[in-house]
């Protein structure tokens, strides 16, 4: 029976009108569908009621593919109930029952009366996940999709409510990505081809604009947007005038964000018609106005407007106008006062910045201005993200600003560049950027400074590979008991070739068999660099003296023989090799205002030869400089010391000026005296033993290496690469350390201490106390209290330094006044401080 009057399902469009029905035949149908009705509501509840259930849904189904039966059925009393049923059987996924439901529910589809309901009911349907896929699934998916178009196009005997539902359902069906791309196939295969155009024409106005913008925006976005605008072969050039028009006028409006997204999405197309449209007459114009007026309202707002001017900057002639356009300047400024919400997933103000930069009609408006250093100081942040897409986009942003701006520029970005170097120089992508970039700090210590000691190492050893000829390093055959007899034969023959490195082997050792060919020289290299320092250094060579306890040696004037000054070039291009293989020679604690000479810096006398000879300092320059003549029962003025611009060290006398011997020292110029002094000691009496290591390390660093190693390295820094840095215990040091201050002071102090990197903390032991710490181990430090502005250390012959602290208002000043200490920054301050 059921086979009898099935219909054909490929035609749902078929409908037929109760009103002109004849009686007869629907007084026929009526009794054929009747009763198999009342069946199905009786028995739904019974015990084994889903098997019989399925079957009479089925033969439900087949009487319904007519639409004829479907029109009886929708007219029956009971359809209401029936519906019902299905729905609940749908929603339990009751086996084949819910199959043959969903099919009895799609031909319920063509009556005009059931129309809405259904379509109400599938809404609700496919708000639930699994329930979606079910229907998506189903065989007569295609027929609920012919339904669709018919009614979003408003086609045969459509009435307002079934649009409504038909959007309602079409809206309902694309919130859900995973299924999207199976819907808009559904609708493609049901001759969709102004499908978008209606469905924005005939959009119910009590849904909201912002409904229909989220709807429209899915269908053209990925993954199935280029699929569904091919499929559009009708009303293209409307819809997208229409819709861009739409976009434009609600940028300004609360959902701004979504309509940004939607507009970017829209101009991903690869077809050309949106672009077309958008660059006729005023919309641009109109669109990026909106854009930017728009985008000052919100995060969403921002990084949307970014996104859709990242779409915008894919054509030519969209750049070109917007460049021209009076807000492009507005649009620069508000990317860069935002850039730091870029996120990985919003990652378009980096982009779009970038781009701009990129372009010569666009990056002046990028380098205008204070926009560098607000760039600079965002990306200072951005670093700080844990992802490393994020991290390489801000990299090269900061490459490109770099490269287009004056190094000058830096200099009023200190706050930005003191977080930014210490991230550049730990991340292993920014390296070669860092390299460039320091050449340009070299000018500022400031910022020299807080570039880690690792990295500085680096880069000196790529200056020094950089001016090699050829990269072979020099092979070198050396002999144990005649290390530096053979070493000064074979280092001559070969200087240009030496900035390649050196490979060792000892030709008196046995070979090691069990280790690698590389594992052995580069032992053999550790081993030569120890041995070859350890006999620089040895006292009976008389080329270098301690006089402050071995803690620092420094040139002897006594090293004047053949063999002296040889052996003073071996070293300097011992110390050469040194710096560019990374190697660490402990024995080589050379001076501080040797390796000042060495770095090509000024001396500071008085406070080098407090470090280098603390009793000749105490007995001699302290006792004028502070006036102790004048002290105790035999009390004396300046003058009766008898004292010339004369130094009598080591037996003999030699002016410090030209006429010294005759020119005596008083209260007016003993400033001027002690620092010759100091000065003729430290350098002037040494002068050509310093030449001669000089000329030993010029031969690995050339003069151009040598001025930028001045401004990059200080004196202690090039003391720890050549010595190696142990590790201060900041409680350690404390402990054997007195208080002869406030608690405030003393509890500011160690607190900047512990502030302090490793590497700061050697520079402040060195300034204290005359020298770094290798080992780790620290001499203790006596606190006191100043009447001065700044630190100030007063050498310990037989005890402890005495660094004397005035009172800071936080930790982080006290720091910065040690550090500005260390390093002699504040010399300038202080002079003017004193003559004040």
């Amino acid at each position: 029976l059921a086979q009898a009057f099935r219909g054909s399902r490929e035609a749902p469009n078929q409908s037929v009108s109760a009103m002109t029905m004849p009686n007869r035949k629907r007084q026929r149908n009526f009794d054929l569908i009747g009763p198999l009705v009342d069946r199905v509501l009786t028995c739904h509840g019974e015990e084994l009621a889903e098997k019989d259930n399925a079957l009479r849904l089925n033969h439900l189904v087949h009487f319904t593919d007519d639409p004829n039966l479907a029109e009886t059925l929708a007219n029956h009393g009971k359809v209401k109930q029936l519906t019902e049923l299905c729905w609940r059987t749908v929603g339990a996924q009751m086996l084949t029952a819910h199959h043959e439901a969903i099919s009895l529910l799609v031909n319920l589809l063509v009556p005009q009366g059931t129309r809405s309901s259904i379509f109400h009911g599938f809404v609700l349907m496919v708000q639930q996940e699994e329930s979606c896929r079910t229907l998506l699934s189903h065989e007569d998916m295609p027929v609920v999709a012919h339904h669709l178009v018919k009614a979003v196009g408003k086609c045969g005997n459509v009435e307002e409510r079934d649009v409504i539902q038909a959007c309602n359902l079409v809206a309902a069906a694309m919130e859900n990505e995973k299924d999207r791309t199976d819907f808009c196939e559904a609708i493609i295969q049901a001759e969709g081809v102004s499908f978008l155009y209606h469905f924005f024409e005939h959009w119910p106005d009590h849904f909201g604009t912002a409904a229909l913008i989220r709807t429209l925006d899915r269908f053209l976005s990925s993954p199935v947007d280029e699929r569904m605008w091919n499929a559009q072969t009708e009303s293209r050039q409307d819809f997208a005038n229409d819709w861009l028009k739409l976009l434009t006028r609600e940028l300004l409006q609360p959902d701004g964000a979504l309509c940004a997204r939607a507009l970017g999405n829209t101009l991903q197309l690869r077809e050309g018609t949106f672009f077309q449209v958008l660059m006729q007459g005023k919309l641009f114009d109109h669109l990026i106005t909106n854009l930017v007026v728009g985008s000052k309202q919100g995060k969403d707002r921002i990084c949307a407007a970014m996104f859709t001017t990242r779409q915008l900057l894919q054509r030519s002639d969209a750049l070109k106008r917007l460049a021209s356009h009076p807000r492009f300047e507005p649009l620069v400024s508000l990317a860069i006062s935002n850039l730091q919400l870029a996120t990985e997933e919003e990652d378009d103000l980096l982009q779009v910045l970038t781009f701009f930069l990129q372009n010569d009609t666009t990056k002046r408006a990028v380098v205008s201005g204070s926009h560098p250093m607000q760039i600079i100081d965002a990306i200072s942040h951005l670093l700080d993200s844990p992802s490393q897409h994020v991290q390489e986009l801000s990299l090269e942003l900061l490459t490109q600003i770099l490269h287009y701006i004056e190094p000058g520029v830096l200099s009023g970005a200190s706050e930005a560049m003191t977080r930014l170097l210490p991230r550049l120089c730990g991340l292993d992508q920014a390296s070669e950027l860092m390299r460039r970039l320091l050449s340009s700090l070299q000018w500022w210590p400031q910022y020299v400074q807080l570039v880690p000691l690792h990295f500085k190492r680096r880069w000196l050893a790529d200056q020094l590979h950089s001016q090699a000829q050829q990269p072979t390093p020099v092979h070198l055959q050396v002999q144990k008991d005649d290390l530096l007899g053979s070493l000064c034969n074979k280092l001559k023959d070969c200087p240009d070739n030496l900035r390649w490195g050196i490979d060792v082997s000892f030709t008196d050792d046995e070979d090691d068999e069990d280790m690698e060919e590389e594992d052995v020289s580069t032992k053999d290299r550790k081993e030569f660099f120890r041995l070859a320092a350890n006999e620089i250094m040895y006292a009976d060579l008389e080329l270098f003296k301690s006089k402050d306890g071995g803690r620092s040696f420094h040139v002897s004037p006594n090293a004047t023989e053949k063999d002296h000054v040889e052996h003073l070039e071996l070293c300097g291009k011992l110390i050469g090799l040194a710096l560019l293989h990374g190697e660490p020679v402990p024995s080589m604690k050379l001076s501080k205002p040797l390796r000042r000479m060495l770095l090509g810096a000024p001396l500071r006398p008085l406070e080098d030869m407090a470090s280098v000879d603390p009793a000749f300092y105490d007995s001699k320059v302290a006792y004028v400089l502070e006036g102790r003549y004048q002290e105790g029962e035999g009390s004396k003025e300046l003058s009766a010391l008898n004292l010339t611009f004369v130094d009598d060290a080591e037996g003999e006398k030699v002016e410090l000026c030209l006429g010294g011997a005759e020119r005596c020292v008083n209260e007016e110029n003993k400033m001027q005296y002690l620092d010759l002094l100091c000065h003729h000691r430290l350098m002037d009496s040494v002068r050509d033993q310093v030449e001669a290591v000089l000329k030993g390390l010029h031969t690995l660093v050339p003069a151009d290496v040598q001025t930028q190693l001045q401004r990059v390295f200080t004196a202690t820094e090039l003391g720890l690469c050549l010595c190696g840095e142990g590790t201060i215990d900041v409680s350690e040091w404390k402990g054997k350390s007195e208080q002869k201050t406030s608690n405030e002071i003393w509890d500011t102090f160690w607190r900047a201490v512990e502030a302090m990197s490793n590497e700061q903390r050697q520079g402040l032991l060195e300034f204290t106390t005359g020298a770094f710490t290798v080992q780790g181990d620290v001499e203790g430090l006596i606190l006191a209290p100043t009447d001065g502005l700044l630190p100030e250390v007063v050498p310990g012959l037989d005890a402890s330094p005495t660094l004397k602290l005035p009172g800071y208002g936080s930790v982080e000043q006290m720091r910065q006044a040690l550090l500005r200490s260390c390093s002699g920054s504040d010399a300038e301050l202080a002079t003017n401080l004193w003559a004040r």
